[in-house]
């Protein structure tokens, strides 16, 4: 009885998140292009900050994947020693088991952050200290042993833990990868 009432439950969130998800997802806009890089108007005010964080979406094998990169900012804002992070399956099949029960996770960068283009990426400038929290904030999820489930820490958690660390508001990491960035960024540039 109560595997049912809890089989119930989960299903009744799943199915909930996915509308919101795709209700905070909004229509497109003009400017929500593949690729596109959205700047913070906060950025503005810190004039030769040398660090940036990209929060980024892709597509993926099944609602796609969110993920970061971070790094040095060199002439231009050209991005320099760019180090990628996600929380992934460890395997392939992780992604089809990891719907059901948690799965091995990999804390790093997968194949796919680096090759496949990103549908939305939101850029924040960072200070020296800010960097550091975000190189740190990796560091530990890295070291900590964690479990990849679609509900319960999927990639969004790895997005909404280093936002946190860095005095971003973050939005519930239920949300399908590009919807996440999308409502992330307007939570925060508002």
């Amino acid at each position: 009885m109560r595997a049912t009432v809890r089989f119930r439950r989960s299903a009744l969130a799943a199915a909930v998140s996915l509308g919101l998800a795709a209700g905070f997802a909004g229509p497109a806009i003009a400017e929500d292009i593949p690729g596109h890089v959205f700047t913070s108007p906060a950025d503005d005010r810190m004039v030769g900050a040398q660090y940036f964080i990209d929060f980024r979406a892709r597509r993926g094998a099944v609602l796609g994947h969110t993920f970061i990169a971070y790094g040095r900012l060199g002439a231009g804002g050209r991005l320099l020693d760019v180090e990628y992070a996600g929380n992934y399956p460890a395997d392939e099949m992780g992604l089809i088991v990891g719907m059901v029960i948690p799965v091995p996770t990999l804390i790093g960068p997968v194949k796919g952050d680096t090759t496949d283009p990103a549908t939305i990426i939101y850029r924040r400038k960072l200070t020296a200290a800010q960097f550091a929290r975000v190189k740190g904030a990796v560091r530990h999820l890295r070291q900590t042993e964690h479990s990849w489930h679609l509900m319960f820490f999927n990639c969004n958690d790895l997005a909404v833990e280093v936002a946190r660390e860095i005095g971003l508001r973050s939005p519930p990491s239920w949300m399908v990868p590009h919807a996440y960035v999308t409502v992330l960024r307007e939570l925060n540039d508002r």
